[in-house]
Formats: C-alpha cells, structure tokens, sequence
C-alpha cells in the first residue's frame, strides 16, 4: 500500500477481476473510480504472490536479491502474466477428480518453481520494471519461443522433455497440457534467449537451438542436472544452490551470445562448431574437469562450485 504498485496501469486489470460480470459491464466507470481502488489492487496482488508461492517467497526473494517487497510483487506479477500462467494453472485446475490430486499438487509445485526464478531475473536483470511494458515487450517472443521450443531441445534437456510428457500423458493428462509441462524446466532460460535473440539480431528459436545445442556439447545439461539435484539444510544452503544455479545459466548465456557471433552458414550446428573449433584449447581443460566431476560420481557444493568458476573463466 506504501508503494506505487497498486498505480501500475497494468494492474487496473485486477480491480476489474473482483467484481462479478455483470458488475464490470454496468459499472465499468464507477469500478475505475472506487475508492478501496489501490486497496483491492493489493490484496488481490498479495494473495496471488501468497497463494502460489507460498507465504516465505517475498522474505527469501528479499533476502537473495536486496529487493524491497513492491518490487517483488511487481517481478512476479510481470513474469506471471508473461508467461501466461493463469491459462496454465486452469488447465491443472480442471483435471480435478480426473488425475489423482497429488499429480495436480506437483504440477502447480513446478509452475512455482518456474515463476521463481523468473522473479529473480526479473528483478536482477531488470532495475526498474513496468509490468505493463514487459507484458508487451517479452509475451509475444516468449509465445513464440515455446510453440517451438521443444524442437530446439537437446542432450538431458530433451531426454527430461520426454520423460515428463511420458509420465503426464501415461496418467492421462491432455496431451497439449502434458507438452506445457514437459517444458518449464527448459523455459527457465526463456527471458535470456530473448535478449539473446534481440542482442545478435537471430530468431529467437535459432537463438533456443544454439543455447541448447552448445550446453548439450558443453555438458551443461548435466551441471544444471547436478545443481538441481542438490540437497538442501537450512537457509544458506538454499541461497548457495541458487547462486551456482544463477552461475551456470550466465555462463551458458554468455558462452551462447559468443557462439551466435560465429558465421551461421549452416545453422546453429555450423556456429556451434565453429565456435568450439575456434575454442578448442580451453574446451580440453574443461573437458578435462568435467570428465573427473563425472567420475567422482554424485556431485557437492564444492565440485559444483568449482566447476562454476571454471566455466566463468571459459566465457572471458
């Protein structure tokens, strides 16, 4: 209430969502001018980041990137509707008694885990936000992206993508749902082949084929297999996983942005080879260091945040 999120031109739209139909088609003018106006705007922004959330995100989002809580709900709002999450959660919400609950739980348990990180970025990558200008700016390529994401797909990402259609569909969920879901973990790196495609003038599905295909040759896949894998006790092991979480996908962007530099004469598989080739010493050293983190079985903090480092120096 103390901020300016409630005056956000986008979040007109949550004044107009709490009054039943008919009351928005008799008394659209009367609703813009309520007087609990900024008060309703709020509470509905509070309770959508508490509800599917959970009542510890804002404090954590606070604590791992300095942001105050207007800034989060704005972060969150922004992404949410970018990613057009409200369609999704209906989708979920509509198998009731038709799927068994705890499916429908875990389901809405990975749409959080998506829009966390997507906060995150939001909030690091972007100092000062409008929800109304990147709703506007990022909906169109990242709908774009993901009707042909799935293509782009490679390595464990593509092996994860099919598995999870599999166990979704097997259990009868729809089959356009199952897809959705097959794709949060890759639409993790959404926001960044956005910016990636706009930075190197590409499509943003060619930037997705080079991004993933470079991290599956890089072995990236595993690393981002291995972060999420970790366990987790207490506080500051959870902020430790998402600051090697956070390494990782910045060196595979920009490791990606140096490879969509290359000639594209033959795709994204030409620049990808074209780059390696050109990069060839430091690839042995970090082919090398991963080929013992393999061997050394399950990874840790320290291997992980060894290999972080490493992969930070093959980007400079």
């Amino acid at each position: 209430m103390q901020s300016d999120v409630p005056e956000d031109p986008y979040l007109s739209r949550e004044l107009e969502r709490y009054f039943p139909e008919a009351v928005r088609k008799r008394f659209a003018r009367a609703i813009s001018r309520h007087r609990l106006r900024r008060e309703i705007i709020a509470t509905a922004t509070t309770n959508s980041l508490v509800n599917r959330m959970g009542p510890t995100f804002v404090i954590r989002a606070q604590e791992e990137t300095g942001a105050a809580p207007a800034r989060v709900a704005r972060a969150y709002t922004a992404a949410r509707e970018v990613f057009e999450m409200r369609d999704l959660w209906s989708q979920i919400e509509a198998l009731d008694n038709r799927v068994p609950a705890q499916m429908q739980y875990t389901m809405l348990y990975e749409t959080g885990r998506l829009l966390r990180h997507l906060t995150y970025w939001l909030l690091m990558r972007r100092p000062t936000l409008s929800i109304e200008a990147a709703v506007s700016e990022l909906r169109g390529p990242v709908r774009n992206l993901t009707a042909h994401l799935a293509e782009a797909l490679a390595g464990q990402w593509r092996t994860g993508f099919d598995a999870v259609v599999a166990r979704y569909a097997s259990a009868g969920v729809p089959a356009v749902l199952a897809k959705r879901m097959g794709l949060l973990d890759a639409q993790n790196s959404a926001l960044d082949l956005v910016e990636l495609a706009a930075a190197g003038n590409v499509a943003v599905t060619d930037a997705a084929q080079v991004y993933f295909g470079l991290g599956a040759r890089l072995g990236l896949d595993w690393i981002h297999a291995q972060v999420e894998a970790l366990q987790i006790d207490g506080n500051w092991q959870a902020v430790a996983r998402s600051g090697l979480r956070d390494s990782v996908f910045q060196s595979q962007r920009l490791l990606t942005g140096k490879a969509l530099g290359q000639p594209g004469r033959n795709g994204a598989a030409g620049r990808i080879e074209s780059w390696v080739g050109a990069n060839a010493g430091n690839l042995s050293q970090w082919e090398r260091m991963q080929a013992d983190m393999r061997t050394a079985g399950k990874a840790d903090f320290a291997t992980l945040s060894v290999g972080a480092e490493a992969l930070r120096r093959l980007t400079a």
